[in-house]
């Protein structure tokens, strides 16, 4: 017979493809994993997992449990909630976000949740999008807020996309401020501040400009869009930041978006989370409340 631990420990698994690191978050023993696995398998009469030394990966029977185990255990959570309608929902949950998006949206979305579900802990990682997406599939987060094209991958599941231009900006400083269009090979004459190497719209700015056999002075490497924007409302500098990030500056005359022929980017903001991860209401809540936030700004 088949009980929820063993559906839980399964997912786990499924989330996480270690055994070691699914019995750290179960506080099981790796044996007592392994042999609910084991105990699984011999009951539904199919193998779940490939096991080839130490890696383990999932069947086609595996991929097609996930979907039910997640429904069974999502059942059981709201018989626990309807039998409990008094008790206020608890725990935590671990979120991955940004920063660019931890700073433009981050301070709506949490007093949003925190009124939904003031007794649920929210421990916040802020970091760069691609360390976020391991993060992801390690199953060390349960969500990722995060700005990149749009990515496919077979483990994780794209809940939500939002466009947003990734716009070349002066500060008022600049002489290119005032200028209603502005060439490429002026622009690789002016000295730029921007994000890390690894961020997905350098990436693409990158691109273009090796396209055309050029390059650009790079005087300053961030990972903080505020600091980046800061410094180019003060100074001659040249950024490459998200919409999100300038349309204040840029409302308030502090900086100017540079209309540079072939070089209009465009990225999304994306709510990800693993496919084998069982999403509780504590973090469905979550999204929810950033997708109302995402959606009620332009």
């Amino acid at each position: 017979m088949i009980d929820i631990r063993t559906l839980n420990t399964f997912l786990q698994v499924s989330s996480t493809l270690n055994i070691t690191q699914a019995s750290r978050i179960l506080g099981y023993s790796q044996s007592n994993v392994s042999m609910q696995i084991q105990n699984l398998e011999s009951c539904l009469g199919y193998p779940l997992f490939d096991r080839v030394g130490r890696n383990i990966s999932l069947t086609q029977y595996g991929v097609a449990l996930i979907p039910y185990a997640q429904q069974v255990m999502y059942a059981v959570e709201q018989m626990e909630n309807f039998t409990h309608v008094e008790k206020i929902l608890g725990g935590s949950i671990r979120v991955g976000f940004v920063e660019s998006i931890f700073n433009a949206y981050f301070k709506e979305v949490i007093i949003d949740y925190n009124q939904l579900f003031p007794n649920v802990k929210v421990d916040v990682v802020v970091d760069a999008t691609s360390i976020l997406q391991k993060l992801l599939l390690k199953n060390e987060i349960d969500l990722a807020c995060l700005i990149d094209s749009p990515l496919q991958s077979g483990r994780l599941v794209n809940k939500y996309i939002k466009p947003a231009s990734v716009d070349i900006i002066a500060g008022n400083q600049n002489p290119l401020f005032q200028r209603s269009e502005v060439s490429l090979e002026e622009l690789c004459q002016e000295k730029f501040i921007l994000m890390e190497d690894t961020a997905p719209y350098n990436v693409l700015f990158h691109q273009e400009l090796a396209k055309r056999n050029m390059d650009i002075q790079v005087f300053l490497s961030l990972q903080s869009c505020q600091m980046a924007l800061q410094l180019v409302e003060n100074s001659q500098y040249i950024s490459l930041l998200p919409d999100y990030v300038v349309k204040n500056s840029i409302h308030q005359r502090k900086a100017a978006v540079l209309n540079v022929e072939g070089c209009k980017f465009y990225q999304e903001i994306q709510i990800m989370y693993l496919k084998a991860k069982y999403i509780t209401p504590q973090i469905s809540g979550f999204m929810d409340c950033v997708i109302d936030t995402l959606g009620s700004i332009s």
